[in-house]
């Protein structure tokens, strides 16, 4: 099998660095030691090559992202009921009478109406203090 495998990664571009096949059998403690050593070796390259701390940076940017969304989605879910005129237009997207990309279109202008009118208010209340 580890034959078989290192043929299928022989036929790969080379990316810099070759992932290495190992036969590991844990519970007989077999190869345990060699795969461990290339774990490390792994590290090493990355850690060498910049790579470790791009891939850090990334994951990152990417869950401080993601964060934003959910809250963002979150707020939405809170909110959306509020948009004035919100059950009739579910209800026309519900029955066909507006198509979900117009109900959608609408639904995000009026919401992002709630909002700015929200964050005036807030910013009133603010100036007060």
């Amino acid at each position: 099998m580890v034959r078989d495998l290192n043929f299928l990664l022989d036929g790969l571009p080379e990316k810099g660095w070759r992932p290495g096949i190992y036969a590991v059998a844990a519970y007989r403690n077999l190869g345990i030691e060699q795969l461990y050593d290339a774990i490390q070796k792994h590290k090493n390259y990355l850690l060498q090559s910049g790579q470790w701390m791009e891939k850090r940076y990334r994951r990152r940017e990417v869950t401080c992202i993601s964060l934003v969304e959910d809250r963002i989605k979150r707020y939405i879910q809170r909110r959306i009921e509020e948009v004035k005129g919100f059950n009739n237009l579910m209800e026309k997207v519900k029955r066909g009478e507006l198509d979900p990309y117009t109900g959608a279109d609408q639904l995000t202008k009026k919401l992002i109406g709630v909002i700015a009118n929200e964050n005036f208010m807030q910013e009133g209340k603010d100036q007060n203090e």
